[in-house]
């Protein structure tokens, strides 16, 4: 049963706790600074540029963030990255109820979100792998999923009420709150960190390290940079659903919250059905390629929906299609990628999505302003398309044997 990951791993069970609460904030704090910069400007280049702050910072940030989880305790890496977020927005926060906030304190938030998710990251991945026997991947990455959107779709139910009652300020301040609580049961993980192979080495050589241990196995590098094509696409979602709401369907923040509430429960629904059809057919180049189909298909229907229950049902599927690719490739990863070197190998997938990524928040929020904001699902379905086509290449090289990968 999926849920005895839960019931019988205790260290598993807490970092499960953690990751739900503090993606519950993180969730309402996104999509409220996104609301607040189109509010504030009225453009949707806006919150692209926005987005590409957030981007960028961590792009920079990127080389030495996967050594880091490589070289230093996980767990501790995840408590230091929150207390520090939780404290810039802490202080964001009380310069709008002060009222001395200036649109570059958005910018400084920005680069903190970018720079704590890409430090983040990896070391969750790799805690995650250090906590859990390898029979239990994918039913562990299973929970992770549906953990997080669990915190992200209640945090878009809820985002839209609050926003409108109380404003920006009491979102920063839940986010700050969830983080402080999250380090809670982080600080209650007791276990034993793997041994670091090669201590002595820089962070900059050990992210090379990283690259040559992926360029030797280019089906493992290749595989991770076709699948994370979802990657882009999510963060490029944030970019194109506000103005899509606003300008298209003519609706408000109640509606861009339970859109977003609808693509977690689909996340959801993913996270307790794809363990199921993983241990079913064990394969999964079918699945792989039967959930790419519906994402762009979802996507495509957006370009011609005229309605807000269209939103909501391609919405669902979205998540539910997206969620899937990605339970299914964290579960590939762990089990290609050594615990020793999980934390570099993501820093260079990562270092390539974060890099398409700028470029895709940026140009989507343009091509928007000037043609329309329908071609930003548009751009998002041509996105999954190369991801999908990457795959099939590679899927007629190798059957994802896991011999053949790791060799």
């Amino acid at each position: 049963m999926i849920y005895r990951t839960i019931i019988l791993n205790s260290k598993f069970r807490k970092f499960f706790m953690a990751d739900i609460i503090s993606g519950f904030g993180t969730g309402m704090s996104f999509i409220g600074c996104n609301l607040f910069v189109l509010n504030y400007d009225k453009r949707n280049v806006s919150v692209g540029l926005m987005m590409m702050v957030v981007l960028l910072s961590g792009f920079l940030i990127n080389p030495i963030a996967g050594t880091i989880a490589d070289k230093l305790n996980r767990r501790n890496i995840l408590i230091i990255s929150n207390t520090l977020r939780a404290v810039v927005l802490i202080l964001v926060a009380l310069s709008i109820r002060l009222e001395f906030f200036k649109m570059s304190f958005m910018f400084i938030l920005a680069a903190t979100s970018g720079i704590g998710w890409t430090v983040t990251y990896p070391a969750s991945r790799g805690l995650a792998q250090e906590i859990l026997p390898p029979s239990e991947y994918v039913n562990g990455n299973s929970l992770i999923e549906t953990g997080t959107q669990i915190g992200l779709f209640c945090a878009a139910g809820a985002c839209g009420i609050i926003y409108e009652t109380y404003g920006l300020f009491a979102i920063l301040l839940i986010d700050a709150l969830t983080f402080l609580i999250s380090n809670i049961f982080l600080f209650k993980i007791d276990y034993n960190p793997a041994t670091v192979l090669d201590e002595s080495q820089s962070y900059f050589n050990m992210f090379i390290n990283g690259w040559e241990f992926l360029n030797r196995r280019p089906l493992i590098l290749w595989y991770g940079v076709f699948m994370n094509v979802t990657a882009i696409a999510i963060m490029s979602i944030n970019v194109v659903l506000p103005g899509y709401v606003s300008y298209h369907l003519n609706a408000g923040p109640l509606v861009f919250g339970f859109s977003d509430m609808l693509y977690g429960i689909g996340a959801c629904t993913a996270g307790l059905v794809v363990a199921v059809l993983i241990q079913k057919y064990r394969s999964t180049r079918l699945l792989s390629a039967s959930f790419f189909t519906i994402s762009i298909s979802s996507l495509l229907f957006l370009v011609i929906n005229k309605w807000i229950v269209g939103l909501y049902i391609s919405f669902f599927f979205l998540g539910y299609s997206i969620s899937s690719l990605r339970i299914i490739m964290n579960t590939k990863i762990m089990e290609f990628v050594p615990k020793s070197h999980m934390g570099r190998s993501q820093s260079v997938w990562m270092a390539f999505t974060t890099l398409m990524q700028i470029v895709s928040v940026y140009g989507i929020g343009i091509l928007m302003d000037v043609i329309s904001v329908r071609v930003g699902f548009l751009s998002l379905a041509c996105i999954i398309l190369v991801g999908f086509t990457g795959f099939l290449v590679l899927t007629q090289i190798s059957d994802l044997n896991l011999e053949k990968m790791k060799s």
